[in-house]
């Protein structure tokens, strides 16, 4: 083992009602030897002490024990009551140390603004509660005011504070509580009132204000009174924010500096770091009440000792995978809080240090490329089990996927090969078997009926299971209902015959002759005539398959011009709008038969599995892993991961269809609602209507496409093991034919003698 992972770099728990789960993490010296190698993340040499991410030099980095607490925070129009068709769009948020502030603005069906709210949640009821600045006028001390706004106001007290408004110019400066009025803090001047939107305005724990433009580098002061007592000049090209700790502490501000990097210094004219290279120029910061600053981005946390930043925390090789920080905030005894958006959701997170941290057992899981769905479901489980920790094994920088197969098969015969495989790594399954390289995982599935059975079956030897599918992809055809009638399912012959006897030109646009082959003829295991895998014997240099291949050639799409097609299926069935597209593409007249087989219908599985190593010494943290990323808590968040690759546009390869049953309530939710924005046409090139629903909104599908897909997936069968390994047998024999050098009966005579010599040696 110590050999294969001399490469190795690397460093769930659920919330969806607030309920907040801790989560044990140990940053230190020791754990700088390991970046992390996800399927997700690049690899870098270790990090050495006063070195920063990229070896610059910037910043210490110290050896700290922490202890994560994650908690879900609900969306904030949560329990809002809009009027139909009305639309909700988060506009900016602000994190304090006991409360998250919210504003979002109102739009009716047309676009046209109707309103603003400040939504702010309170940890100790675990709930938003709702302002309607519109509708929140007051009259306090002889000061009225028609309406609130709390967007560009900020404080270092955490106290909520707003602007009211009369006649749309700026009044007074106003504390807010309870979702209204409380008290106003002090007037505004007039030479202010029309300027006041123009500026964020912050007030530090003395009552003092603070006004700046973000994309300024002066910071104009004011007393208590909102009486002008000095301008100060920054280091910064643009402010992001203003902070203070204690009351008697200095006043902060932070931004980027005129060589776009990190900066922040005082009022009082003195500079606390510039030029700092650690973070991202999207980077927050925050400052605890004994006067220590923080910064922050999506990868690392600082702490500033002596004009220094010192790194004291880890993201990514902790397991948290955030595509956005919204804000962070410091509290007591090194306490920080980060707001974050990590898997899809909005989510808080709180750093408290740990004496006692517990040591977690490595597992090896080597993946001979990135993928974006496991690498979530690993950093979940990472921040989730208290036992273990995934560690991934990727391809060196400078290493083909073929080299990295031959390293992993050598170390799995040397018995140091790593504790898990991906997909990809076990290219012929019967044969590890046989070797006694991978263990049988049946005890995984507790109760197969949970999953698409399918995508079980494509993993068994035997009648059992050896690898254990995450993801499944679906391969399908349809037609056209007027060629194809009352049908449920159809034969090679019988498809053959309507095609001759339509007026198609081709059976499938962009259909090249391998896949047709493929999908329409030797997918189907039950049909005897070409291939008998059962008896062991190979007809494909008899009559029925040449007459295939004759079929074949006439009506595969081998140009690419423009010509009537017979049937359609997607390249990569992605998600619900594909199979819309080709509900739309026939006019609502489709009918999803499948490819054709002798038995049943052609709707082909395949997977991407993990499997487990014989030899491992700790199956007992593998198989836990297996449990947890298959289980249906897991696999709905693997839908939600789907949608958020689609929706954050994240390379790499697509997530597919979750294998568990039970995730599929949440996989409808998120595409009707995906399907509402998306407008489908006919060939003729005519919008399609699917309808609206009892509110008289648009319905993103119809009923019946989603009844098509559940059948779909109930009635799917696994692509024969066996055809993985005459894939290259099939191209290599009928390229010629196809090809027009050699005829057809040359052609599947030497096909005929590879197969069937594979058949006898198997």
């Amino acid at each position: 083992m110590e050999k294969l992972v001399r490469k190795l770099i690397g460093n769930s728990g659920e919330d969806h009602n607030g309920e907040k789960v801790l989560y044990s993490s140990m940053v230190g010296i020791l754990l700088l030897s390991f970046l992390l190698a996800g399927c997700g993340a690049g690899q870098k040499k270790p990090l050495q002490e006063g070195t920063d991410a990229e070896g610059n030099g910037q910043g210490k980095t110290s050896a700290v024990r922490y202890v994560v607490e994650e908690q879900t925070i609900p969306d904030a129009e949560n329990g809002m009551v809009l009027p139909d068709g009305s639309k909700y769009v988060q506009s900016k948020v602000q994190l304090y140390p006991h409360s998250i502030v919210e504003n979002g603005i109102e739009y009716d069906n047309d676009g046209r603004y109707v309103g603003s709210y400040t939504q702010v949640w309170n940890d100790d009821t675990e709930q938003w509660k709702h302002v309607e600045n519109d509708n929140t006028g007051f009259d306090i001390d002889d000061v009225a005011c028609e309406r609130i706004t709390t967007e560009n106001m900020e404080s270092a007290d955490g106290i909520l504070y707003g602007t009211g408004y009369e006649e749309n110019e700026a009044q007074a400066v106003v504390k807010i509580e309870n979702g209204g009025v409380a008290e106003v803090t002090v007037l505004i001047p007039d030479d202010l009132k029309k300027e006041w939107e123009t500026a964020v305005t912050f007030r530090n724990r003395m009552g003092n204000f603070f006004r700046y433009q973000n994309s300024s580098n002066l910071i104009y002061c004011y007393d208590g009174k909102l009486n002008k007592s000095g301008t100060v000049e920054t280091a910064a090209k643009m402010l992001y924010g203003m902070l203070q700790g204690g009351k008697e502490t200095a006043t902060y501000w932070y931004g980027i500096s005129r060589n776009n990097k990190a900066v922040a210094g005082s009022t009082d004219g003195d500079i606390l770091f510039e030029d700092f290279e650690g973070v991202g120029t999207d980077y927050k910061a925050a400052v605890s009440e004994d006067n220590i600053f923080y910064l922050a981005d999506t990868q690392s946390v600082y702490m500033v000792t002596d004009g220094t930043p010192e790194k004291i925390f880890s993201f990514v090789p902790e397991g948290f995978l955030l595509s956005e920080l919204y804000g962070m905030a410091a509290g007591e005894e090194g306490e920080l809080r980060f707001l974050v958006k990590m898997d899809g959701e909005c989510t808080l997170l709180t750093m408290k240090r740990e004496e006692n941290p517990v040591e977690k057992q490595d597992i090896v899981i080597a993946c001979s490329e990135k993928h974006p769905g496991l690498e979530r479901s690993i950093a979940r489980f990472n921040r989730q089990s208290t036992k273990y920790r995934m560690q991934v094994l990727l391809p060196d920088d400078e290493e083909e996927k073929e080299e990295f197969l031959r390293r992993i098969q050598l170390a799995m015969e040397t018995g140091e090969g790593p504790d898990i495989l991906a997909y990809g790594l076990v290219n012929d399954m019967e044969a590890y078997v046989d070797s006694g390289y991978l263990e049988c995982l049946d005890d995984v599935i507790e109760n197969p009926s949970q999953y698409v059975e399918a995508a079980l079956d494509e993993n068994r030897i035997d009648g059992k299971l050896y690898a254990i599918p995450f993801e499944f992809n679906l391969s399908y055809a349809a037609y056209d209902r007027e060629e194809v009638g009352n049908r449920t399912s159809w034969t090679l012959s019988e498809l053959m015959e309507a095609v001759e006897n339509s007026d198609a030109e081709i059976l499938e646009k962009n259909l090249s002759w391998y896949w047709l082959v493929m999908r329409y003829g030797l997918f189907d295991d039950s049909q005897k005539d070409f291939i008998d895998w059962e008896k062991r014997e190979s007809h494909l240099d008899e009559q029925p398959f040449l007459d295939f291949l004759a079929f074949a050639k006439k009506y595969a799409d081998s140009d690419n011009v423009e010509r009537k097609a017979f049937a359609e299926s997607p390249t990569y069935f992605m998600d619900f709008s594909d199979m819309a597209r080709t509900y739309a593409h026939f006019n609502g007249k489709v009918v999803f038969l499948g490819y054709p087989r002798e038995k049943g219908n052609g709707f082909y599985v395949t997977t991407r599995q993990l499997y487990v190593n014989a030899l491992s010494q700790k199956k007992e943290g593998a198989m836990e892993f297996l449990h947890f990323l298959i289980s249906g808590s897991e696999q709905k968040n693997y839908v939600k991961y789907k949608f958020q690759q689609i929706e954050d546009q994240v390379a790499g390869n697509t997530i597919l269809f979750p294998v568990s049953l039970e995730a599929y309530d949440t996989l409808v939710a998120i595409e009707r609602e995906r399907g509402r924005s998306i407008i489908y046409y006919t060939q003729d090139g005519y919008p399609i209507d699917f309808g609206e629903d009892k509110n008289g909104d648009r319905i993103g599908y119809p009923d019946d496409l989603v009844e098509q897909f559940t059948y779909m997936i109930n009635h799917a069968e696994p692509v024969p093991v066996e055809i993985e390994n005459i894939w290259g047998m099939v191209y290599e024999e009928l390229t010629p034919y196809f090809s027009g050098d050699i005829s057809a009966k040359e052609a599947a005579e030497k096909l005929q003698n590879r197969v069937q010599l594979y058949l006898n040696e198997r």
